[in-house]
């Protein structure tokens, strides 16, 4: 009589023969779906920096800095400098994001970050949002004394390659568990009966005898 261990052994002997390898390529092609799924919503995305800081080292204001670069007279303003540049009669010129983040709660330094399609356009926008905070934010902050630190980054890829190596990781991970629930159903409910070890390797069932069909 068999062990438990020697049963088990010989169903995932056979299942790893016959399943593993279209198991391991669905999950490749999940990964490579999600990727590309991903490229497709939101698009290639590049990211360009500049920092500034508050003069006077009074950190406490620069967490209300963003209801300035949220407001419609800034965004206003922005397009002002666009409509003067070499873009503006590119179709996603206003197509970017806009955001402000302090460096810390007590550091003086803030940054002005661009997203956008187009690796140099989101450095043009970078360094015109900083240019043109500075020259505003004392009309909405009184005594508001702010310096540019750093001018605009070169643009990298908006979360870099990680972000697509994570998406390529779950869609892998989960093609993974997919054919794996499908090829275990596949093997006991639809699988054809291969060879005479077949029902014995499934089932744990002795074979009796075998008929030649003419």
């Amino acid at each position: 009589m068999h062990s438990i261990y020697e049963i088990q052994k010989e169903f995932i002997v056979r299942f790893v023969k016959h399943y593993l390898v279209s198991i391991i390529l669905f999950g490749v092609l999940c990964g490579v779906l999600g990727v590309f799924a991903s490229l497709e919503i939101r698009g290639v995305q590049y990211k360009s920096t500049s920092t500034l800081i508050q003069n006077d080292n009074n950190y406490t204001v620069v967490k209300s800095y963003s209801q300035l670069t949220s407001s419609k007279n800034f965004t206003n303003l922005m397009k002002v400098q666009i409509n003067k540049s070499k873009w503006k009669n590119k179709s996603y010129r206003n197509d970017y994001k806009l955001s402000l983040s302090p460096a810390g709660t007590t550091s003086p330094f803030f940054t002005i970050s661009i997203i956008s399609k187009n690796s140099e356009y989101s450095e043009f926008l970078a360094a015109i949002a900083a240019k043109t905070f500075t020259s505003e934010v004392d009309k909405y902050f009184s005594n508001a004394s702010v310096s540019i630190v750093t001018d605009a980054t070169n643009a990298r890829l908006n979360g870099g390659i990680s972000s697509f190596v994570k998406t390529g990781s779950i869609g892998f991970i989960a093609g993974l568990l997919i054919a794996f629930v499908y090829a275990i159903y596949h093997l006991l409910y639809i699988g054809k009966v291969r060879d005479k070890e077949y029902i014995h390797d499934v089932y744990q069932l002795r074979l009796l005898g075998s008929l030649k069909s003419k």
